[in-house]
């Protein structure tokens, strides 16, 4: 396993601490893995999310065109 060092403030400290009690977890180095992992975790959901869409981009520009749009203009839409 690898080594993270990380300098850590009497600010972060104290969310440490209220999020250690919280969690009820004993250790730092528990709680901080924890929520790296949640984290990441986190990201790589948003991040395939965000792949999902992008294979939706594009979709409807390969569907044939309307012959008989409502409206021709984009200024149609708004007068």
């Amino acid at each position: 396993m690898k080594q993270l060092n990380i300098k850590i403030t009497p600010e972060f400290d104290s969310l440490i601490n209220q999020a250690m009690q919280r969690r009820k977890i004993k250790k730092k180095t528990a709680l901080l893995y924890q929520l790296v992992k949640e984290a990441a975790e986190q990201d790589l959901s948003v991040l395939d999310t965000m792949n999902r869409l992008e294979l939706l981009l594009g979709k409807g520009l390969k569907t044939e065109l309307n012959p008989n749009p409502r409206f021709t203009k984009d200024d149609d839409l708004w007068s």
